[in-house]
This record gives C-alpha cells, sequence and structure tokens, in this order.
C-alpha cells in the first residue's frame, strides 16, 4: 500500500473521531491543538490541510512551533505507535476501503479476492531434482549441503533451474504460482531472483498454502530455508515472508492466526521485524519470538536446537 495515496484517500474527519481529537473546520483546513509535545496549546494552532486527492491532503502544520508532519506523524504522537501500525490505522479509514471491521477475518478474505494478485508462469527450463547417487544434479547437492532432501522437494514444489543454476522455490497462495524465489547453488551474483512486476510479490509467503487454518498458531521465518528448517523441526505451520518487513497484504492474509512466533534472526532487522510484528498483528493477538544467535537464522541450526531454543522463546 502506497502511503501517499493512502493519506490522499482518507477521510480525516473519520480519523481525527477515531484519535478523539477535537477539531474545527475553516475552510479546507482542520485546526486542532498542537500534538507536537513541544509547548502547551490553549487556542488551536495546529492545521491539518483537507483536500481529498490533492497532493496536501492530510499535511499538518503548527502555525506556533512549525512542527510540520502529516497524519501518519499526528497518529504516531497520538497513539506513541510506529509507522507501520499508523499506517494501517489511516489506512482503515480510506474513502474507498473495502474492509469495515478490522478484527473480522472474513471480510479480508473477500478484500484480497477482489483485489488479488495475478498468476505468475513458470519459468522454462526447470527440471526435477534427483537425488539417486550417480545421479545427482549441483542442485540436488546444494540441498543435502544444507540439511534438505526428498520431504522438502515434494511437499515446498522445488524445482532444478539448470539454465540458471537456481534451486527454484515457488510461491503458492490459493493455488496459483504468484511469485517465487529462485536462489543460487554457485557462488555468482545476483544470489537470489524474483519475478520482476509481479503482482503477487505484497502477498507472497513460502508454503502459504502449507498452513491449516483450523490452527490458531502460525510461525513466521524471514527466508525460505529457514521456513524449511522451521518445518522440519515439527512446527507445519510456518511461512517464510520473504524478507525482515511486513507487508499491509500480508498482514491481512494472515488475520485468521491468533498467536504469532517469530523466529527472530539475530540482528538489528530481525529486532525491528519483531517490533513491526506486534504494531500490525500484536493487538488481541499472541506474540511471542524465538531469539537466535547474532548474524544466525533458523536454518543455521539443527531441528533439535531450534527445539531447545523454541523453550527459551520471549512469551
Amino acid at each position: 500500500m502506497n502511503p501517499a495515496e493512502v493519506r490522499q484517500g482518507t477521510d480525516l474527519g473519520s480519523v481525527m473521531a477515531e484519535l478523539k481529537v477535537d477539531f474545527e473546520r475553516k475552510g479546507t483546513d482542520l485546526w486542532f491543538r498542537c500534538r507536537s509535545g513541544e509547548h502547551p496549546d490553549g487556542t488551536p494552532s495546529c492545521a491539518m490541510r483537507e483536500e481529498p486527492g490533492a497532493e496536501a491532503h492530510g499535511l499538518v502544520f503548527c502555525h506556533s512551533c512549525k512542527w510540520s508532519t502529516d497524519v501518519f506523524g499526528l497518529v504516531m504522537a497520538v497513539k506513541s505507535c510506529p509507522f507501520p501500525e499508523a499506517l494501517h490505522f489511516v489506512g482503515r479509514h480510506r474513502e474507498a476501503n473495502l474492509v469495515e471491521g478490522e478484527e473480522d477475518p472474513a471480510v479480508y478474505r473477500r478484500l484480497l479476492k477482489r483485489a488479488g494478485p495475478g498468476e505468475v508462469e513458470l519459468p522454462e527450463g526447470l527440471r526435477s531434482i534427483v537425488f539417486e547417487r550417480g545421479r545427482r544434479t549441483e542442485c540436488a547437492e546444494y540441498l543435502l549441503s544444507r540439511g534438505f532432501g526428498q520431504r522438502e522437494v515434494d511437499h515446498f514444489g522445488l524445482r532444478d533451474w539448470p539454465g540458471r543454476t537456481r534451486l527454484f522455490v515457488p510461491i503458492f497462495r490459493n493455488g496459483m504460482l504468484i511469485s517465487y524465489v529462485a536462489r543460487t547453488y554457485f557462488g555468482i551474483t545476483p544470489k537470489v531472483l524474483t519475478p520482476l512486476a509481479a503482482s503477487g510479490a505484497r502477498w507472497a509467503m513460502v508454503n502459504h498454502d502449507g498452513l491449516d487454518l483450523r490452527k490458531e498458531e502460525v510461525h513466521i521465518t524471514e527466508g525460505w530455508a529457514s521456513c524449511f528448517r522451521v518445518w522440519q523441526a515439527g512446527f507445519k505451520n510456518v511461512v517464510a515472508t520473504c524478507g525482515s518487513r511486513l507487508k499491509l497484504e500480508q498482514v491481512l492474509d494472515l488475520a485468521w492466526a491468533k498467536q504469532f512466533v517469530l523466529w527472530q534472526e539475530g540482528d538489528r532487522a530481525g529486532e525491528a521485524f519483531f517490533g513491526e510484528l506486534l504494531a500490525w498483528l500484536g493487538r488481541g493477538r499472541s506474540v511471542e519470538a524465538v531469539v537466535l544467535p547474532y548474524k544466525t537464522d533458523p536454518a543455521d541450526f539443527g531441528t533439535r536446537e531450534l527445539l531447545e531454543l523454541y523453550e527459551h522463546r520471549i512469551i
């Protein structure tokens, strides 16, 4: 979701009402008491432009302390929340928003069905992965070196892409190929390929179609290999978000779950990811973290080690 598009299409009066911020309309501006925290504001000196569709719609300026922000910054100041939560909050007040009732997974699914991703064609030249001695491909050797074998190939639909010397990891959503990850099994660059201009990239989660919606808990990893290892450890309801940032479409696609476990990689991005997960999905849900040592991810450990780490997760 593009923040500028969200801002320009938002019902600002509705945002202010939910924030419980009193305001007065004067011409094309909403006037209210400044929330910058820099000064007392007995007389409203802060103005937010109300001009739907215009670039200035939702921009905020305090004529007293010169605080300059936008509707997202206002929400962050009032609610003391990070930007992802502010974006989600404001997004629910878009004039053309189809979502009513943010805790209703059925509504989310209807929205996603209407605005879902398009199907991606399978690249040419994909081959089966052979593990038989004497017939092993280089792709098979790479997988075995990472601790993966036939079970992972069958469950995740892995293929060899010899023309690009890459392991092909398909990403399905509701039975439709919407994206993929293609990881080199040689030391060449770029290390990972993804399809250009694939609308499904916003929804892309490895093992999405492997989730059991009857279970309330979902495990989340950043990368495909981490997803495979957590799956090997017995946590079958696991997805990889293909990065250390959640996208709004992914949040909506996981709205049915009640419990989340993040396998937090041991770096700053992993720490930030946990904070983002709390902001997006923490309200009314259980969010836990398995914190890994510095500069490691789940694929660096064996399954027994992961089970031990899981027992010491942050609850």
